[in-house]
């Protein structure tokens, strides 16, 4: 009975393949030279890439799906056994999240023979990530693995993924832009644009600017009342976020008041100084937002001035200021001395207890303090012509007249 069916086998296979009529397996009216009715199954086999790259050898395990193991991120540079119309399909089947790069022919890193080397349509690599796959077919023309179809695999193209309307890089690598070398998250070899973004601001305190329905890097102030233009606090405040503030105005100069109450706590400005920033016309400050602290911070500014308006904040403009109330005023509102200077020196020195001095620090047994080479007081009429005067001589008060002398 061997022996029968063996002959009748040997029968079968000289009629297949002595004629050119196709083949049907589970039909009699095959369609093509390989017609089956019913399913296939394709074994697969488990190969383990070496650390280095390796071409794959597909020849001594002999399937159709190979399911590839990698220690880290295997690179695959070729694969022997190619015959014209071969197919067969990598799987990564590596169980942690690592990458198996199938390496293009012009690749500087093809290390395959030339018969073994793989066109990705690319000149660097598809990454076929974890639990990815990728279908491949020798052309015996070319002599090289083309590409049929991949599914999870990352030719370049496919390193972002989307997320609603935003996408994000899917790499732990660093993007390059210009540079195939990149040194940091995101390097730019090149030049970068920040388009700016008008924002219209009304006169008077201008609280929680919105930062969201407009979003950009840059930001120029515009509106009819500059002049009385304060500011409280922005919103579209992110950890890390980064603008720029520009005061287009020619004529006027914007308030950011620091840690102010009329805003929502998280959209507040620290300004460094416990004061308000003032940009003046033509100026800029850039910001950054610290989530830590939920504020706004000032990293730098230009043509910025840090005076102080009270302890709620505000400020007094070198050009002066409208708009203001009883409310305001130029002071201390600690114990503190109030100073104003000339040429970096003390020329008036108001005390704690309201005493005034002129070239020395005031006492507090007296409301007027002197000192100097000439402590004198001149009086002059509303014409201009003098009047009297008041001074010392040889220590004695001296009043004058215009006409007498009183000692």
């Amino acid at each position: 009975m061997k022996y029968t069916f063996l002959l009748l086998l040997s029968v079968l296979t000289i009629s297949v393949s002595s004629y050119s009529q196709n083949v049907g397996i589970g039909n009699t009216d095959p369609l093509t030279a390989l017609d089956v009715k019913g399913d296939v199954r394709y074994r697969s086999v488990t190969i383990t890439l070496p650390f280095t790259p390796t071409d794959l050898d597909i020849t001594t395990n002999k399937a159709s799906v190979f399911i590839l193991i990698s220690s880290g991120i295997g690179s695959l540079p070729g694969i022997n056994g190619g015959v014209d119309g071969k197919i067969i399909t990598l799987f990564n089947g590596t169980g942690f999240n690592s990458g198996i790069s199938i390496v293009d022919e012009n690749n500087a890193q093809a290390s395959a023979t030339a018969v073994n080397r793989i066109i990705t349509g690319g000149s660097g690599y598809i990454l076929l990530n974890q639990k990815a796959s990728i279908t491949l077919r020798y052309d015996g023309s070319l002599l090289r693995w083309t590409i049929v179809s991949k599914n999870g695999a990352d030719d370049g193209s496919n390193f972002w993924s989307k997320n609603g309307s935003d996408i994000y890089s899917n790499q732990s690598g660093n993007v390059g832009i210009g540079n195939s070398s990149p040194l940091a998250k995101l390097d730019v070899l090149g030049d970068v644009r920040f388009n700016s973004q008008t924002l219209n601001l009304n006169g008077g305190l201008n609280n929680d600017v919105d930062l969201v329905a407009s979003r950009s890097s840059v930001y120029s102030f515009s509106g009819g009342a500059l002049g009385g233009c304060q500011i409280s606090g922005f919103t579209g405040g992110v950890d890390g976020r980064l603008v720029t503030l520009f005061n287009n105005s020619t004529t006027a100069a914007v308030q950011l008041y620091n840690d102010y109450s009329s805003s929502a706590d998280v959209n507040r400005i620290l300004t460094g100084t416990g004061n308000s920033a003032i940009i003046y016309q033509n100026g800029s400050v850039s910001m950054r937002y610290d989530g830590g602290k939920q504020r706004w911070t000032i990293l730098s500014s230009n043509y910025t001035d840090g005076l102080s308006l009270g302890g709620s904040g505000g400020g007094w403009g070198l050009t002066g200021n409208a708009g203001t109330t009883g409310a305001n005023f130029i002071g201390t509102t600690d114990n503190k001395s109030f100073l104003i200077k000339t040429n970096n020196t003390t020329a008036l020195n108001v005390s704690t207890d309201g005493n005034l001095g002129m070239g020395i620090a005031p006492g507090s047994t007296a409301k007027l303090w002197l000192s100097g080479s000439d402590n004198s007081i001149y009086m002059y009429g509303a014409n201009g012509a003098y009047t009297g005067s008041v001074g010392t001589e040889a220590g004695n008060m001296l009043l004058q007249s215009e006409v007498d002398m009183v000692h």
